[in-house]
């Protein structure tokens, strides 16, 4: 069965990440056609354990005349690995992305409705990319980006079942679903998934707003991410940005929500003020792209890592002719668990990391 990691004191590790990211630069990565009304969704990292190996994911939104939008699978360790997936049916949203165990969940959006789409990392072993092993399709909703997780989730009579804890945000609505979880397939490699809605405090609203819980209107929710504590508490992440036409609409924020679950019934509690300072994120770039640069409107993920650290990646919009894409690396890793090079580099250094061989 696939879990997802669970992390000693999350709320503690929330706090411990500091504001100024590490640059980080993607090398050989493959652009979309049309880079000028599309750009990066979503960043993630996947961990199969079986192989021990990390792939870095990004995908990317596109126009569907050629292709439709699609994702990339890179190993961490090696540029030259890269495989590109179109979406099914020349999709042409793909939004932000997470993953539990070797299975990567991305939503692809054709307003008002939308699908999610699963995808086995560990075809990569082989070299080779298969086509998706689960879809599950909705009508009443968008789906900007999803978050994923796993958690003992007490059902309406009061038994308590592992169950996979999906959120799915519409903008600032955020669609909760669980499933059994099951790594099994049948005969056409398709998981026995069925993500079904959960019970919300309101019977007529099936979601939460975000925007509502956060008592704010100017922000912009650019992606979320789901981690579980060792206790067994699900938290969500949100990132954001402020809306068009506000002053300083670069300004980059990460926000932290405690998921409660109580006889079939989600609930969200804030835990931290939008307006707190030491949730502004700051990106460090090599390239001065300005508002095109480094941002959360863009790409923008959660990850949790084999050592149960949270590490949150971004990127800028889109991916340069050369095959690079820069981004930017934000842990809650204390400095001396980091690689010796990026513990000596200071935020504000010129130097960057580089995912891949030069």
């Amino acid at each position: 069965m696939s879990h997802s990691i669970k992390v000693n004191d999350v709320e503690g590790k929330f706090k411990s990440i500091p504001q100024k990211g590490r640059n980080v630069l993607l090398k050989n990565i493959e652009y979309f056609s049309n880079i000028v009304e599309y750009h990066v969704q979503g960043i993630t990292s996947v961990y199969d354990e079986e192989s021990e190996t990390e792939y870095t994911v990004i995908s990317h939104s596109n126009d569907g005349v050629l292709y439709g939008g699609g994702i990339e699978i890179q190993k961490t360790s090696d540029s030259n690995s890269t495989k590109k997936i179109i979406m099914p049916e020349n999709m042409t949203h793909p939004g932000g992305i997470q993953a539990i165990g070797p299975f990567i969940f991305i939503p692809c959006e054709y307003k008002p409705r939308s699908s999610l789409f699963v995808y086995d990392v560990r075809a990569m072993r082989d070299k080779k990319i298969e086509g998706f092993c689960y879809r599950q399709d909705f009508a009443e909703h968008a789906a900007t980006c999803v978050g994923i997780t796993d958690v003992l989730f007490e059902n309406k009579d009061g038994s308590k079942k592992e169950k996979y804890l999906l959120a799915i945000n519409a903008e600032s609505k955020c669609y909760f679903y669980t499933s059994d979880i099951c790594d099994e397939k049948d005969d056409d490699g398709q998981l026995l998934l069925n993500f079904s809605e959960v019970d919300y405090k309101n019977e007529k609203q099936k979601y939460i707003d975000l925007s509502s819980l956060y008592e704010t209107s100017y922000l912009h929710f650019e992606g979320i991410g789901l981690v579980t504590d060792e206790n067994g508490t699900p938290y969500l992440i949100a990132f954001t940005c402020n809306k068009e036409g506000k002053a300083k609409h670069n300004v980059d924020r990460m926000l932290l929500a405690k998921v409660k679950i109580s006889k079939g019934v989600v609930t969200l509690e804030e835990l931290e003020n939008a307006d707190d300072g030491n949730r502004k994120m700051i990106a460090v770039q090599k390239k001065r792209y300005g508002k095109l640069g480094v941002h959360f409107r863009w790409g923008v993920g959660l990850y949790t890592t084999p050592d149960a650290e949270l590490e949150i990646k971004a990127t800028a919009r889109v991916i340069m002719a050369v095959k690079t894409l820069e981004a930017n690396k934000w842990s809650s890793a204390k400095p001396e668990s980091l690689p010796q090079e990026a513990a000596e580099t200071d935020g504000d250094s010129d130097l960057a990391d580089t995912i891949g061989p030069s």
